[in-house]
C-alpha cells in the first residue's frame, strides 16, 4: 500500500485490518459504496470507529474512501471548535 511507513500506526492498523478481513473489496463505513484497497492509499483509508488510534482491535477498524474519511474528520473538527467556542461564552 503506497504511503504506509513500516512502524507507523497506519501501517500497523493496515496489517491487522487486511490480516483479518482480506483484500476486499469492502463497503465504505461512511457512504456504503464499494471501496477497493488495491486502488491505492490515496483512495482507501482505515477509520478507527471509536476515534482511538491506538485501538487496533479488528472490530474498531472500518474501511473508508479517503475523501469520506477526510470529510468525517473535518466535520468532527468543526463540531469540536463550535463546542469550545460555546464553552468560552459560559
Amino acid at each position: 500500500m503506497g504511503g504506509l511507513r513500516h512502524g507507523s500506526s497506519s501501517w500497523h492498523s493496515s496489517m491487522i485490518f487486511f490480516g483479518t478481513f482480506g483484500l476486499g473489496p469492502f463497503e465504505c463505513f461512511f457512504c456504503h459504496k464499494e471501496v477497493v484497497p488495491l486502488e491505492g492509499q490515496k483512495r482507501f483509508h482505515i477509520h478507527h470507529e471509536d476515534e482511538d488510534y491506538t485501538n487496533d482491535d479488528p472490530s474498531n477498524l472500518k474501511p473508508a474512501h479517503a475523501k469520506c474519511h477526510a470529510r468525517h474528520h473535518a466535520l468532527r473538527s468543526e463540531e469540536h471548535t463550535s463546542e469550545l467556542q460555546s464553552l468560552r461564552h459560559l
